[in-house]
């Protein structure tokens, strides 16, 4: 029972980061421009950049004897409940709007965080390796794609202000509900900085790589206002999008974990660089006019979230298998971090490029080679890269869930050797995913 609570708590991350976005999107469109919308952007990520922070405080604070991790769950789920209700009186205060969107979004990382410290404490005490963190992502995805769907619905029905509203009834739900899971008090001492920095040495340059795979020009704010306002999509067509999006996401993942996993790492990042980069050309034919069609723009969106996942993963699994001992939470925390971080530079370098072409909310004449110019980035810095990943793509083994019973064992009399062998080579593999 405790686990449903959990889930429930990944259910409503997804479903209050997708019911609103719809609304908000439309929103921040309405009031300003495409230049100051990526800005916008920009900042309401930039809370995730600190989710290490987030674990540390949550790991050396906790609150008398209420658990580590549900007080801070609870009082963040209130807050993001409270924003959500307020956040619409300040809609004609464009700053103080973005502000206030940047508190939920840094309320709901500080869930996040917590959620993954009680998953991985449920994580070492299952017998079957890796079904809470699978069934954690599910509910995730499930999530975002109710929230997308009841979001856009309730949008195209009511107006954003309605949709804000309801946004805060699950966060307030799981600041309750959150009080049901059982928190298992392991005792762990708390990785002190220089350990941090030790690991951040010796994978400095790993650290710096997955930075700039995120770095590229990012434009896809200035690409739906094209959509808005040239093509005049309403937000029907966007939560088709969203939708779409949100399943090829999932089908992503699995398949990656049951497919993609298998083969060399290098592979499946090459194919999904190579695939996205291609389909997203035809944004620039979108853009142009050359093929202006929605059905084109759909598959483009299936085919860049499903490679995203492909993208992704690899570096995830390289990033879990870098961390020191006694350092895979606050370590792996960082690495996501700098992910994220990456990407709030993508979104202000796609803002600043767009200006000095002269992106306007009306004016598009030069979008196409703000495009090109993210594409092309896209492209040449992982090729690049790959190079320098060389190291940890040598070093990894493909996973198979495969027992190899023809190892011969230490004792031919016994093949049980082999067995447990083999069996804890495959849960670390399934752990590490």
């Amino acid at each position: 029972m405790d686990l449903i609570y959990l889930y429930f708590i990944y259910f409503n991350i997804g479903f209050t980061m997708a019911f609103p976005s719809v609304a908000v999107q439309f929103t921040i469109m309405n009031l300003t421009s495409p230049v100051l919308t990526g800005i916008a952007y920009g900042a309401i990520t930039a809370p995730w950049c600190f989710k290490p922070f987030y674990g540390y405080i949550s790991d050396k604070y906790p609150f008398f004897n209420w658990g580590k991790r549900k007080p801070y769950i609870s009082f963040a789920c209130l807050m993001t409940s409270y924003l959500y209700i307020t956040v619409y009186d300040f809609k004609e205060h464009f700053f103080v709007f973005i502000f206030y969107l940047t508190l939920i979004s840094m309320y709901i990382c500080i869930t996040d965080v917590c959620a993954d410290s009680i998953t991985v404490e449920y994580a070492k005490r299952e017998q079957t390796k890796g079904v809470v963190q699978s069934n954690t992502w599910i509910s995730r995805g499930i999530g975002t794609l109710v929230g997308f769907i009841l979001g856009g619905l309730m949008y195209k029905n009511t107006n954003a202000q309605d949709v804000l509203t309801f946004s805060c009834y699950l966060p307030l739900i799981n600041a309750l509900s959150v009080w049901n899971i059982k928190e298992y008090n392991v005792k762990t001492k708390i990785p002190s900085l220089s350990d941090l920095k030790q690991n951040f040495i010796n994978q400095k340059t790993f650290i710096f790589v997955l930075f700039l795979f995120h770095v590229a020009p990012n434009y896809r704010v200035f690409y739906e206002y094209f959509m808005k306002e040239k093509l005049q999509y309403s937000p029907d067509y966007f939560t088709y999008l969203n939708v779409i999006s949100s399943v090829s996401f999932v089908i992503g993942l699995i398949s990656f974990k049951y497919y993609f996993r298998k083969f060399e790492l290098k592979k499946v990042l090459l194919f999904a660089v190579l695939v996205s980069s291609t389909l997203r050309l035809t944004q620039i034919g979108v853009v142009l006019g050359w093929i202006p069609y929605f059905s084109i723009i759909m598959i483009d969106g299936i085919v860049e979230s499903f490679c995203g996942q492909l993208i992704m993963m690899p570096l995830i699994v390289i990033a879990a298998k870098v961390c020191d001992d006694g350092l895979e939470g606050t370590f792996f925390s960082f690495v996501m971090s700098v992910m994220n971080f990456g990407g709030f530079i993508a979104d202000e370098l796609g803002a600043l490029i767009a200006h000095i072409l002269g992106v306007t909310k009306y004016t598009f004449d030069n979008l196409y080679i703000l495009m090109i110019i993210g594409i092309l980035l896209d492209l040449i810095i992982p090729l690049i890269l790959f190079k320098k990943m060389s190291f940890y793509f040598e070093t990894y083994e493909p996973l198979s869930d495969e027992i190899d019973l023809n190892e011969e064992p230490e004792d031919p009399q016994d093949l049980t050797l082999v067995y447990q062998k083999n069996q804890k080579k495959v849960s670390d593999h399934l752990e590490c995913i």
